[in-house]
């Protein structure tokens, strides 16, 4: 399995007054090569934070970073989990037990 990412830098959107504060962020796009080629975009979204106020720079990419990494690791489980010789047991014993 071989996945790659890319990140770009989200345009910040300042809101409107008299709040100064802005939304920044990232988009992720992470693909994984091992899977069937329209299904290998897996991750494609917006993670946001505000910026400004009592809100730092600081603050608002720690929680950027959390969400995305949260997004991946919740993808790499889920490729675990399909992986599992017990799972695709699971599923054919389903299978072969439904009735037509």
């Amino acid at each position: 399995m071989a996945m790659s990412k890319t990140v770009t830098k989200f345009f910040p959107v300042k809101r409107s007054a008299p709040d100064e504060r802005s939304q920044v962020g990232i988009h992720l796009k992470l693909v994984d090569d091992s899977r069937p080629a329209a299904e290998q975009t897996v991750i494609d979204r917006d993670f946001t934070a505000v910026y400004g106020g009592t809100h730092t720079l600081t603050q608002a990419k720690n929680k950027v970073l959390a969400e995305a990494q949260a997004a991946i690791d919740k993808y790499k489980a889920e490729v675990a989990l399909n992986s599992l010789a017990g799972y695709a047991n699971a599923v054919n014993e389903i299978n072969n037990a439904l009735v037509l």
